[in-house]
């Protein structure tokens, strides 16, 4: 999923019924599709960000999580 910053209001119509409006000034996480579609009309442009993608940033903290203290066992 891109990160995107709408220049202008957009309303992205994934399906019939269904209208998901951006404001101007909103930046986040969007689809692909929304995201290349308001880029391509000019209303969103692509933001990049410091650091790792929100996936890694999950990872990493989970790899970082300590087991039980040295002679004490899960059970303690």
């Amino acid at each position: 999923m891109p990160r995107v910053r709408f220049t202008a209001d957009y309303d992205y119509k994934p399906k019939p019924g269904v209208t998901i409006a951006y404001k101007a000034g909103w930046s986040g996480l969007v689809h692909g599709a929304c995201a290349e579609r308001a880029v391509a009309l000019g209303k969103a442009e692509y933001v990049a960000v410091a650091g790792p993608p929100p996936s890694e940033a999950i990872v990493r903290s989970k790899r970082t999580r300590r087991g039980p203290a040295d002679g004490q066992t899960a059970s303690d």
